[in-house]
């Protein structure tokens, strides 16, 4: 499908505080936590998603990602085993809409690492657009 002509696009943001009840929402759905390749140990205990919210590790990029205003979901940079890798969450309401491939195509035009990170891609988790 992709983006409408009409669309404002894809962009990305510094997270606001705002936007984690947000986040929590997104993720309690039963569909995107069986696609996702990291989920909260107990998806529907809010206390405890907005406390890992809040401790993202130095050397983590995380950004909220926006279409036409609204909150789509986030993206997040980090290192595992040495490697940069990079994971996002889409809530469902835009899944089909090209959103992720955009917010990642952005994500990585941002990222010192970008070139790297393309250079070895691997699939952890199913597309949700």
């Amino acid at each position: 499908m992709g983006l409408q002509a009409n669309d404002e696009g894809v962009r990305l943001r510094e997270v606001k505080e705002s936007d984690l009840p947000i986040f929590f929402e997104q993720q309690i759905d039963p569909a995107a936590n069986y696609m996702a390749a990291f989920t909260s140990k107990v998806p529907s205990d809010k206390m405890a998603f907005l406390t890992e919210e809040q401790l993202i590790e130095p050397g983590y990029s995380k950004l909220t990602i926006i279409h036409n205003g609204c909150v789509a979901g986030s993206i997040l940079k980090f290192e595992q085993f040495g490697n940069p890798e990079v994971s996002y969450w889409i809530g469902k309401q835009y899944w089909g809409k090209g959103i992720a491939p955009e917010a990642l195509l952005n994500f990585f035009r941002k990222s010192k690492s970008a070139l790297f990170m393309l250079a070895q891609p691997r699939i952890i988790s199913h597309s949700s657009s």
